[in-house]
């Protein structure tokens, strides 16, 4: 029953659950119910997807770390080759991109552990931690829940800028209201407030009077921004390498934003994990500003 409660989670149906253990639907549905019963406590809200209540996320935790525990114990005295140690974590798109990309290869190239990478804003990456989807996440909330440890890793500073083909064009009378206002705005996704806020903070200009284009991907629009489709955020690490060549015009070079990120993770004795873990926090201490 356990079982079949962790794959109705993760899949986030009955009905995908059912198909991936090769049982009906109505049997996951009426074993899941007893589980319940059995425990005294509802573990599921019936929705599209369904999702855990807070009852249901304890115990998912719960499973995830026996888990990793069983993996661990059978790499031991089983060929690594055949049973692999696999982990989460959950990470937002530019801190994969900027800094933590290398951890993962260096950890990764033994061949020994095999990773899931969630992808999503740093404001919510916590939330696949706080569901079991995930083991560890890198995000910007610095209070974790209470089976759950949070190291702060450093700031990614973000940098105001565009081509310089896009200056001549679009700010040829100067960085204003007007200016910015009227000129293609880049945002990675709806969750994206770093522009927002800049803009906000340092013009009184709102995001929503401007023309935006959305690229829901770190490299994708790092490139929008060099060949002059828009302007917008650029992390430091990106932004360093850029500047040097004049591929890059910082808008306003006496301001920044710094975005705060922390590791969160269960606590575990699995050496691997705590390994990488390790791996992870020296890594962003190195890239990041402090």
């Amino acid at each position: 029953m356990l079982r079949l409660f962790y794959e109705t989670r993760a899949s986030g149906s009955f009905e995908r659950a059912a198909r991936k253990l090769n049982i009906t639907t109505s049997a996951v549905s009426q074993r899941v119910r007893a589980l319940e019963v059995e425990m005294g406590m509802s573990l599921l809200i019936r929705d599209r997807p369904c999702r855990p209540t807070e009852e249901g996320k304890k115990l998912i935790r719960h499973l995830k770390n026996i888990e990793y525990l069983d993996n661990e114990f059978m790499n031991e005295f089983i060929d690594v080759k055949k049973n692999k140690l696999r982990f989460s974590i959950a990470v937002n798109n530019d801190s994969l991109s900027n800094w933590l990309m290398p951890v993962l290869a260096e950890y990764l190239q033994s061949g020994e552990v095999m990773l899931d990478v969630y992808i999503d804003d740093q404001d919510y990456t916590h939330l696949a931690l706080e569901s079991g989807l995930t083991i560890m996440a890198v995000t910007s909330k610095k209070k974790t829940f209470n089976s759950c440890k949070s190291v702060y890793l450093g700031k990614l500073r973000y940098k105001l800028a565009c081509s310089s083909v896009f200056y001549k064009k679009w700010f040829k009378n100067g960085v204003n209201f007007t200016s910015l206002k009227n000129s293609p705005l880049l945002v990675f996704c709806e969750k994206d407030r770093l522009q927002e806020d800049f803009l906000k903070n340092n013009f009184g200009l709102m995001q929503d009077i401007c023309s935006c284009h959305y690229i829901p991907s770190s490299e994708a629009y790092y490139e929008a921004v060099l060949f002059g489709i828009g302007y917008g955020m650029m992390p430091l690490p990106k932004y360093e390498e850029k500047i040097i060549s004049a591929d890059l015009i910082d808008l306003m070079p006496t301001e920044k934003t710094d975005i705060s990120l922390y590791l969160h993770y269960w606590e575990t004795q699995l050496p691997k994990l705590i390994k990488f873990r390790e791996k992870i926090i020296a890594q962003a201490r190195k890239v990041l500003v402090e």
